[in-house]
């Protein structure tokens, strides 16, 4: 019965962007409830001779071992669509960091803590500085004289390591 939601809500229910990520797994698990309907159909109209909880028949042993390889599945479809999942959500939120960086009216560079080399800088830092793009990245910001007094980038520096904001 569980099988049988899982499956259901994996193939109906998933979200239209999800579904293609979705679809093995619920098949997977419509084939679980498939094989152990099947099971239960051999079981109670083949009622086998010996009265044991656990029979030594060739089909119980198939059984045994396709739902040991479904269980394997299973959680290693699941462990993979959650990774695949928290992918698609990085994936999501550095598209909107990257149009909130490069669409923003302000100045923006992104440097390196430890000497000030510039990673990143968004157009409007660019257009503001009067530099190219390619003259700015692996500069520092003491090379591009961008602060007007060093003792300003130390006192910045100091409150970050001792608060993490400026």
């Amino acid at each position: 019965c569980v099988c049988a939601q899982c499956a259901w809500l994996l193939l109906c229910r998933a979200d239209a962007e999800i579904r293609q990520l979705t679809r093995w797994l619920g098949v997977l698990f419509a084939s679980y409830c498939l094989i152990f309907g099947l099971r239960a159909v051999l079981f109670f109209c083949f009622p086998g001779e010996t009265t044991d909880y656990y029979p030594g028949s060739r089909w119980e042993s198939f059984f045994h071992i396709v739902f040991q390889a479904h269980i394997i599945l299973l959680m290693y479809g699941l462990v993979l669509g959650v990774n695949k999942r928290l992918l698609m959500d990085i994936q999501l939120q550095e598209e909107k960091y990257a149009k909130v960086f490069h669409s923003s009216p302000y100045g923006i560079i992104i440097t390196r803590l430890s000497d000030g080399k510039l990673l990143e800088s968004n157009e409007s830092f660019i257009n503001a500085v009067g530099f190219a793009r390619e003259e700015l990245v692996g500069r520092t910001t003491l090379d591009l004289n961008i602060w007007a007094h060093i003792e300003d980038r130390v006192a910045i520096i100091a409150e970050l390591a001792e608060r993490g904001s400026v």
